[in-house]
């Protein structure tokens, strides 16, 4: 259950973003929307994914699609 929540999260993320260039703030716009969309969209998935704990690197690191923190920090890094 856990890892297909993860997936789906990621997928939301994905494929919010698959037509926004990179670099612009318009992509990481898209992801707090993807973000919104799935904690609506799937409450149940939204609950296990932030009753984990994200502090540890080692737990996010082992995540699918690393928890979705690298494309997030990829599209805001890239916006700088």
């Amino acid at each position: 259950m856990i890892q297909r929540a993860f997936l789906t999260f990621r997928q939301y993320q994905v494929d919010a973003v698959a037509d926004r260039p990179e670099g612009t703030l318009d992509r990481v716009r898209e992801l707090g929307r993807a973000y919104i969309r799935f904690a609506v969209e799937h409450p149940q998935y939204f609950r296990i994914i932030f009753s984990l704990d994200h502090h540890d690197p080692a737990v996010v690191a082992n995540l699918p699609g690393g928890g979705g923190h690298p494309l997030v920090r990829q599209a805001v890094v890239a916006a700088m």
